[in-house]
């Protein structure tokens, strides 16, 4: 049964009621498969976007952990690099440079 084909209520003399939408109604009808299309065409917009922005939001920090933390040299780096350099240098127990101890690995 149609909104069309209802039963109209029974109403005092005088008295009209609000007219009844067409059976029809292309406004008030949803087209199943064209919303089914756009939301599938949206969703997958949506999440190529969202992908795309995590790919560069994690580039973005990645440069700015390298230039604020990775790129800085500390003062501690800079002693403990100092004093590794001087130990293969031949500041060591043996006092040979790091080139004689390979030398000596390679002969043997």
């Amino acid at each position: 049964m149609t909104i069309a084909n209802l039963p109209k209520p029974q109403t005092p003399r005088g008295q009209h009621t609000a007219p009844r939408p067409p059976a029809v109604d292309p406004e008030r009808d949803i087209d199943a498969r064209s919303t089914t299309f756009w939301f599938v065409v949206s969703a997958i917009v949506f999440f190529v976007g969202f992908y795309f922005m995590m790919v560069l939001f994690d580039r973005v920090l990645m440069q700015e952990r390298n230039k604020k933390v990775d790129g800085l040299a500390t003062n501690e780096l800079l002693e403990l690099r100092k004093s590794e350099d001087a130990y293969l240098n031949g500041d060591n127990k043996s006092h040979k440079t790091i080139q004689q101890v390979l030398k000596e690995m390679v002969h043997k």
